[in-house]
Order: structure tokens, then sequence, then C-alpha cells
């Protein structure tokens, strides 16, 4: 079971991540996948996305960065025709 802080983390860096940057900068269909791994406790949040190459780590709004920056363990970002940025909490 997930503790209430952790849940707080998990939406908080969507919201930042997802909706303050990716859905700003593109109109294309955004899929996210969000997992939880009990035996390590690790949580992935990985989000693909259309459109022209856009790092939200790089190019993103500054405070939403430090807000995800200060949320997450790992980031990800890389480009193959499509955006595919892989989060770790």
């Amino acid at each position: 079971m997930l503790t209430e802080r952790t849940l707080r983390k998990v939406v908080l860096t969507f919201e930042e991540l997802v909706i303050q940057n990716i859905c700003k900068q593109t109109r294309s269909l955004v899929t996210a996948r969000l997992e939880h791994s009990e035996t390590d406790a690790l949580i992935t949040l990985d989000v693909t996305y259309g459109g022209a190459r856009f790092d939200p780590f790089t190019e993103g709004d500054p405070l939403s960065l430090t807000i995800i920056d200060h949320m997450v363990t790992d980031t990800a970002f890389t480009y193959d025709k499509e955006n595919h940025v892989h989060v770790v909490l």
C-alpha cells in the first residue's frame, strides 16, 4: 500500500511533468503508464507523446523542473519518432 505522502509525490510529479509541460507543448495523444514495485518500493512513470522533439527536462518550465527534481530519483528522455520520458520516484 502506498503512503499518502508517496501518492502526493506521484500526483504532483504527474501534474508538473505532463499537464504543465508536455500537454502545453503538444497537441498529440499522451500516453502515461505508472508502475509500482513492491519488491524495491519504486514507482516508475513512463510517458509517450508525439509531435516534434520536446525534452521537458531541458526545455520545460523552470519552476516545474525544480518541483520535479525534488520529487524524483531518476529521469530519462529519448526521441525516436515519438517522445519518451521515464521517471523514477
